[in-house]
């Protein structure tokens, strides 16, 4: 009887510590800055990646999560391929997030293009875009939009592995 309750406890604890966001064997990222924080993800795409997937866009990138006086937001900075020119642009989207649960994060870009959801990883964070929406990028000097493109309207460019920084 008492090996049962032993196991039942077991069980009970590898639950909440999965829940918690906790788990035995790795490194799972912190995705959710605490007050006053921020956490930032990078990642930096090798000429050998890009070349085995030709339609990615994304060259660079990085996404910083930042919990400013309980508002939590996010500043995604990314150097984009535009496939119209081949000329590679540094752009940056800024939205609003929510902390759905401890490893998981949905952040509004723009309003009409839809949310993007955050899943951590071990050692960082999967950045997913939902099929058919998407997060325009880009690039402004003196109030003016210089440049703009929208990721995650295909298949090559709707997903992203980011490391911690």
């Amino acid at each position: 009887m008492s090996h049962a309750l032993s196991a039942r406890s077991i069980a009970l604890f590898a639950v909440l510590f999965t829940a918690a966001g906790i788990s035995y064997g790795s490194s799972r990222a912190r995705i959710v800055p605490a007050k006053g924080e921020k956490l930032v993800f990078s990642r930096t795409y090798s000429t050998d990646f890009l070349k085995n997937h030709p339609l990615q866009q994304v060259k660079k990138t990085s996404l910083v999560l930042k919990n400013t006086k309980g508002l939590f937001t996010a500043t995604w900075n990314a150097t984009i391929r535009d496939i119209r020119t081949d000329e590679a642009l540094d752009l940056a989207a800024t939205g609003i997030c929510k902390a759905r649960r401890a490893n998981h994060v949905e952040c509004n870009f723009d309003a009409s293009t839809g949310s993007v959801n955050l899943v951590a990883k071990s050692g960082g964070v999967l950045v997913s875009i939902p099929v058919g929406q998407g997060v325009l990028f880009s690039r402004e000097k003196d109030g003016i939009v210089h440049s703009e493109l929208l990721l995650g309207a295909d298949d090559d460019n709707n997903e992203f592995r980011l490391n911690v920084k």
